[in-house]
């Protein structure tokens, strides 16, 4: 029912937002940019995650511990996750925008206390080697509510999916196990594009989505310079942070696994657009 009720609030508020973005289309300025336009990126990410897994067949003898990737499993803090993405604008208010993110990290450690995960158990002093992903891509339509000269502010509406896994492999036992934890959300947005002069754009976008427990928001900003209409440079800060859906199943996996996840720092991308 909340599901139902969160969906029917989406719609609602996208059906105002084009009765809202009508009014303006009289006075519209014409877009003048490409209509194609490109993204490849590099981010600098810092990382803060969790993993919990409860035992599915009951045989575990103590709760599920908080794992922390970084402190109990010496994974690396920092990153570098690449990015693309694609834009097409249509007429003079709608945009379609798709974008793929994915961070890669492993590390090894030697357990300084007892973890217990899923069905299985790790004395202090195990050694252990790991590594993890985490996977974002979204897709959504914008529609430009306000424009003017210089700036455009808008809503998006669309869907976003989060992808995470962690394998843990215990050499002393031979045993590896991946634990994977996988979104699909309904998302809303906010976007403002400004123009301080001809040649920079300052570029703002909010993305969040939740549905049964599980939860994500993307925070993008980036002051991009264009020394012509189809080339363009940006550097700016992106925050993706977010939990996953309350026991996750997966029939792969031996457990219920859940996830929660912080990534944050510096992006720079290169756009070309026709």
């Amino acid at each position: 029912m909340t599901t139902r009720i969160s969906l029917c609030r989406q719609l609602l508020a996208f059906s105002l937002a084009v009765a809202a973005a009508q009014s303006f289309a009289q006075t519209s300025p014409a877009r003048s940019e490409p209509r194609n336009q490109f993204e490849v990126g590099a981010w600098a990410v810092r990382h803060s995650q969790t993993l919990r897994a409860e035992s599915l067949f009951g045989g575990a003898t103590t709760p599920p511990d908080s794992v922390s990737l970084e402190n109990d499993l010496g994974l690396s803090r920092r990153s570098t996750a690449f990015t693309v993405g694609y834009t097409r604008l249509i007429g003079q208010a709608w945009h379609f925008n798709a974008e793929y993110a994915r961070s890669s990290r492993n590390g090894s450690t030697s357990t300084t206390r007892r973890l217990q995960i899923g069905d299985l158990s790790y004395p202090a002093g195990t050694t252990l080697q790991s590594d993890a992903n985490i996977i974002y891509s979204s897709f959504a339509g914008g529609l430009a509510l306000v424009q003017r000269d210089a700036a455009e502010f808008g809503v998006r509406v669309g869907g976003v999916t989060v992808r995470g896994r962690v394998g843990i492999n215990d050499p002393s036992r031979n045993l590896k196990v991946d634990w994977i934890v996988s979104d699909v959300l309904p998302m809303v947005g906010l976007f403002i594009h400004t123009r301080p002069s001809e040649n920079l754009r300052f570029n703002v976008r909010l993305d969040a989505a939740a549905q049964d427990g599980a939860r994500t928001t993307n925070l993008q900003l980036d002051l991009r310079w264009q020394p012509a209409p189809s080339l363009g440079l940006s550097a700016g800060l992106r925050v993706l942070s977010g939990r996953s859906g309350r026991d996750d199943f997966d029939i792969y996996n031996i457990g219920r696994e859940r996830s929660t996840y912080r990534l944050s720092g510096p992006q720079l991308s290169a756009h070309l657009a026709f």
